[in-house]
């Protein structure tokens, strides 16, 4: 998609009353960075099930030039993402929580790094400082560094859903819906997870950070969904990284290894 909009910032609001302020304010400085670096930017602000003030706040935000609000009736944060992608005009797409922060660099990073690395990639903070009900800081891993081991995504995420990627990277591989009645959560995970499975690599951006607000065990979503001991919706990534590591041992002849390739291109669901 060719857009005169470099990037679309997407921020997903719900009941954060008064904490959406800080946060549309760390949108309005990173849009004004990447204004001074002749990069052109819209806002998206994704109002879903929104509680009157923090929908009067956004709206208030709107005045301004691109910036626009779009109500939908999810309460689902995969689905209101895809909802944004969907809306977005820029090239690239980049996601903030709405009681979260960006660092005033964010957007300007990215779009020097789409630059440089066009192909499709999930750009992430290097590091995220985590404030509010618990404080630490946290590094994020880079998948083409030596540190990645694909393994470890089967026990842990290792990156936060305030990325940035090419618009049609959301739009190939959107969001999976929350059922926690199901065990199905981690909406992020799940998604890292299922771009990882089309070939989207996830790197980190240096010298970039986003502050990420640590709510109370009892109002947040990762609460709710540890509680339950759910797991992220599940994908053929560890599958086929699997059945792909195992050789071809008892080959008689060119016959043998044609029909064990073959039967393992139908349980990597490849086969015709």
């Amino acid at each position: 998609m060719h857009s005169s909009i470099s990037v679309t910032a997407i921020v997903n609001a719900h009941r954060e009353g008064l904490l959406v302020k800080p946060t549309l304010g760390s949108v309005i400085q990173a849009v004004a960075h990447a204004r001074e670096h002749n990069i052109t930017t819209e806002v998206i602000i994704v109002l879903d099930r929104a509680d009157s003030m923090t929908r009067t706040i956004v709206h208030d935000h709107c005045d301004a030039e691109n910036w626009r609000a779009i109500e939908v009736d999810h309460g689902d944060l995969g689905l209101s993402r895809n909802d944004g992608a969907k809306a977005s005009k820029g090239d690239l797409v980049a996601f903030l929580d709405g009681d979260d922060l960006w660092g005033d660099n964010w957007l300007t990073a990215c779009a020097k790094a789409h630059v440089h690395r066009p192909e499709p990639i999930v750009w992430h903070p290097e590091v995220s400082i985590y404030f509010g009900r618990n404080a630490y800081c946290y590094r994020h891993i880079d998948m083409e560094s030596e540190e990645f081991n694909l393994i470890d995504l089967s026990v842990s995420n290792p990156w936060t859903a305030l990325a940035c990627a090419r618009r049609d990277v959301f739009l190939r591989a959107p969001y999976p819906q929350t059922d926690l009645t199901r065990g199905i959560g981690y909406e992020d995970w799940g998604w890292n997870l299922r771009s990882i499975e089309q070939g989207v690599i996830h790197k980190v951006v240096p010298g970039t950070g986003h502050a990420i607000r640590v709510k109370r065990q009892a109002e947040s979503l990762l609460g709710h969904t540890n509680a339950v001991g759910a797991v992220p919706h599940p994908t053929m990534l560890f599958r086929k990284a699997l059945l792909r590591s195992i050789p071809y041992r008892g080959c008689r002849d060119r016959q043998d290894l044609k029909i064990m390739r073959r039967g393992k291109a139908a349980l990597l669901g490849e086969g015709g």
